[in-house]
């Protein structure tokens, strides 16, 4: 939500109205929204509480990056503390993520997640695996809805072995998000390179276009 640098959140009982001890989340008595109030204390709306988006975190990446953010990214060499300061800078932007196991690709993808949460954006960013993208793909007809989509997080790209009309299936995907200027954030162990040749050049091509690539290594 835009307005939200300028917004004081709502400090009494929940929107239902109940003391706060009764509930789970006092800020805003489990209903997963908070009432903001400009600083003039005039009722601006409701917006996502922080349970909702801890909530959403947990679906969508599992219950170990539920506390994940950009801010606690754990950079303990000069290549992963350049990564997470570029992403920061460039939130809302595309980027293809890769680098061995191990460097927090998933921490940093759902650290950009809390971002777009925060900027009203969650509800119209679809988070994936890559098995649950080509299942969208396949049975959703997600690629008829890219346009319906402010972007898409897509985590750990390279683990599935493709049949020739998957691998098309998901060129069309990518090729939407591309010809569309939709967001796109792709983590993975391999180079585009390695996409290349694994899946071929076209979604490599799609990708490369779209995104600005960061490797991010080991060591000290």
């Amino acid at each position: 939500m835009k307005l939200q640098k300028n917004l004081s959140t709502f400090k009494g009982p929940g929107l239902h109205g109940l003391p706060s001890a009764n509930y789970k989340c006092a800020a805003c008595s489990d209903s997963g929204y908070i009432e903001v109030f400009n600083p003039q204390g005039v009722k601006l709306g409701i917006a996502p509480c922080k349970c909702e988006l801890r909530r959403a975190k947990i679906r969508k990446f599992g219950d170990l990056f539920a506390d994940k953010s950009l801010e606690n990214y754990e950079g303990r060499n000069a290549s992963m503390r350049e990564a997470v300061g570029y992403i920061r800078r460039h939130i809302g932007e595309s980027f293809y993520i890769y680098g061995d196991v191990g460097l927090g690709k998933t921490h940093l993808l759902a650290g950009i997640y809390d971002k777009l949460f925060k900027g009203n954006q969650w509800q119209t960013t679809g988070v994936f695996k890559e098995n649950a993208l080509l299942n969208a793909v396949k049975t959703e007809n997600l690629i008829a809805r890219v346009r319906d989509y402010t972007g898409f997080i897509i985590d750990d790209l390279g683990k599935v072995k493709l049949a020739p009309w998957e691998t098309e299936a998901l060129f069309n995907f990518y090729d939407d998000v591309y010809r569309f200027e939709k967001m796109v954030v792709i983590s993975s162990n391999y180079s585009l390179q390695d996409i290349a040749a694994y899946y071929g050049g076209a979604i490599a091509r799609r990708i490369e276009e779209r995104a600005t690539i960061i490797k991010i290594e080991g060591g000290k």
